[in-house]
């Protein structure tokens, strides 16, 4: 079974249980050594211009900034943003740890990670080996690397397929292992999480909660996965949090347990073009503004553009209005990102409605039907990425359950929907 069908069946495995049961890189230094740190600032605007946005009315409430949240600089050597190594070649990374590292398997024969603790603290690079020959016939760790091991990965064309961060790790975008939800928040507003427990391959940590967003520039999804400790776990084993149909456990509940970020996990998210186009239960008028005229057809979640959107037409908030989206491309790897409200500026987007939670069914070998709770808060950087396996798929349905009302509009808006 190739890689893409394992992963595509264990992410089935995953959505068929019940729920648990970007920021800029560093410039280039001439130094060796960096000094990364967590920056205190609010969540920065869409890049565009206000001319796309619905009608102006009143200000827009003020998120919470992370000015409270104390996080110590790390040092790190190297100087690189983590991001921006997903998809380098073994050899490059070789070269950066000067031919010195150990290799572990991972849980799945044929997939591995190497480490060097002295160059990059506390990171594991993750790469399948495309050769098909097992670097390590025990299958047991096997930190000593041969010379014979060396040259086969220097002559490799396998790629960094994800990064595992850990405890005294760099840190990734405003995020380091250690923080607490709360301090998350600072930079996610209230987010939920969704289980994570398929091994160290797939979800960054055995057992764990996470929350992952999409890092564009680098073509990456980022994880943030939490501890499972104390009343939490006890309360998920007991299935308290567990809410029929959904995947997630919402902020609300999360946020009372303020778990810490155990790893950080960085993924490649493919370069497959799935040429996405999609109709709609329904879709606002056009609005002329001057010589413009703004549209809101289902079109406008695949342009690219923050300042357009799919905006509903009908009476009332949107509830129970839908996207259906064709695939035509491929193959599909699981990964749906979703920009959520209209980001052409805080003012407009906390003026318009917006989805809080949705429904996802999709067809394909393993067709899937499951709710997610998704950020109402305005954070164009971190749009929730969502654990869902689009191998084999060529249609999906996104059903809008529930919507956090705008303060001023009742029409409902998602500006962009990334597939992967």
């Amino acid at each position: 079974m190739s890689i893409k069908k394992l992963t595509a069946l264990l992410s089935a495995v995953l959505l068929a249980c019940t729920a648990f049961g970007c920021s800029e890189p560093e410039e280039d230094s001439s130094s060796d050594e960096v000094m990364v740190t967590v920056e205190s600032t609010e969540a920065s605007e869409a890049e565009t211009t206000s001319e796309a946005s619905l009608p102006e009315v009143t200000p827009a409430e003020t998120l919470p900034t992370a000015a409270d949240t104390s996080v110590d600089p790390v040092v790190w050597k190297k100087d690189s943003y983590m991001p921006e190594f997903i998809g380098k070649k073994v050899s490059e990374i070789s070269a950066l740890m000067d031919g010195e590292f150990e290799l572990e398997m991972d849980y799945l024969p044929g997939i591995y990670a190497m480490y060097n603790y002295e160059i990059f603290p506390n990171v594991k690079f993750y790469f399948t080996d495309k050769s098909q020959n097992d670097l390590i016939e025990d299958r047991e760790n096997f930190p000593e690397v041969s010379d014979d091991i060396k040259k086969l990965l220097a002559d490799s064309s396998s790629t960094i397929e994800k990064i595992n961060i850990y405890s005294g790790g760099p840190a990734v975008d405003d995020f380091r292992v250690g923080m607490t939800y709360k301090e998350c928040s600072n930079f996610l507003g209230d987010f939920p999480v969704s289980g994570g427990d398929l091994g160290e391959y797939f979800c960054g940590a055995p057992a764990s909660v996470y929350y992952g967003y999409m890092n564009r520039g680098s073509n990456a999804e980022i994880e943030l996965h939490f501890s499972l400790e104390g009343q939490l776990i006890r309360d998920l084993n007991e299935g308290k949090l567990n809410r029929e149909g959904y995947m997630d456990i919402a902020a609300k509940d999360i946020v009372n347990y303020d778990p810490k970020l155990e790893v950080i996990c960085i993924k490649d998210m493919g370069s497959s073009d799935l040429s996405p186009s999609a109709s709609a239960s329904s879709v606002m008028e056009p609005i002329k503004d001057g010589s413009k005229t703004h549209t809101y057809g289902p079109e406008n979640l695949f342009d690219g553009d923050l300042s357009t959107c799919w905006c509903e037409g009908k009476e009332g908030t949107g509830k129970g209005e839908y996207v259906d989206i064709s695939l035509s491309g491929g193959p599909a790897g699981g990964f749906l990102a979703i920009y959520n409200g209209l980001l052409t500026d805080s003012d407009t987007f906390y003026k318009n409605c917006r989805p809080s939670e949705i429904e996802i069914e999709t067809n394909g070998e393993y067709p899937m039907k499951s709710k997610f709770c998704l950020p109402t808060s305005y954070i164009p950087k971190y749009p929730r990425c969502l654990p869902v396996g689009l191998f084999g798929v060529t249609k999906l349905r996104i059903t809008v359950t529930e919507v956090e009302k705008g303060n001023k509009y009742d029409d409902m808006t998602i500006s962009e929907i990334v597939l992967k």
